[in-house]
């Protein structure tokens, strides 16, 4: 709830009632999502704050205190999981199928510290360029176009 999008998009707008974002790996790709829940005629505003969003990312317009909030937020993450024994074999068994080698908890978590705004400004710069925007429920065609304008200015 101090994220960001959910400030944007739920606090200052009052667009959407829930706004989740998370990224899923696969052994050959994967892929980030932002989804929400909200009336249909919030739609087109929702979808071009998230793309806003992206943007400010892609151009390195992020704080180094909402830098630090995500990455006190992903540490505490990464500590809760680690009570979990579920989560422990969850965390191991993606890096035995999916990388290079084994990584312990801590040196990850000392990656995450490691991050800085270059970082952050170029993998936003390399992989959120050709969204895609999936719609659940009714909607009228008019968003559709407006939507795809967008999408592709």
């Amino acid at each position: 709830m101090s994220t960001r999008l959910f400030i944007e998009l739920r606090e200052k707008n009052s667009l959407v009632y829930t706004v989740d974002a998370g990224q899923y790996s696969y052994n050959t790709g994967g892929y980030f999502s932002i989804e929400t829940q909200l009336k249909s005629k919030n739609i087109e505003k929702t979808v071009s704050i998230i793309l806003k969003e992206l943007d400010l990312l892609k151009k390195g317009k992020i704080s180094n205190e909402d830098i630090k909030k995500c990455k006190n937020l992903i540490e505490g993450d990464i500590k809760m999981d680690k009570s979990d024994l579920c989560n422990v074999a969850e965390y191991y068994n993606y890096q035995f199928l999916y990388g290079d080698r084994i990584e312990i908890f801590s040196d990850y978590i000392n990656k995450v510290k490691s991050i800085n705004k270059e970082q952050i400004k170029t993998i936003a710069s390399k992989y959120f360029n050709n969204p895609f925007v999936f719609i659940v429920g009714k909607t009228t065609e008019t968003t559709i176009n407006n939507i795809k304008k967008l999408l592709h200015p």
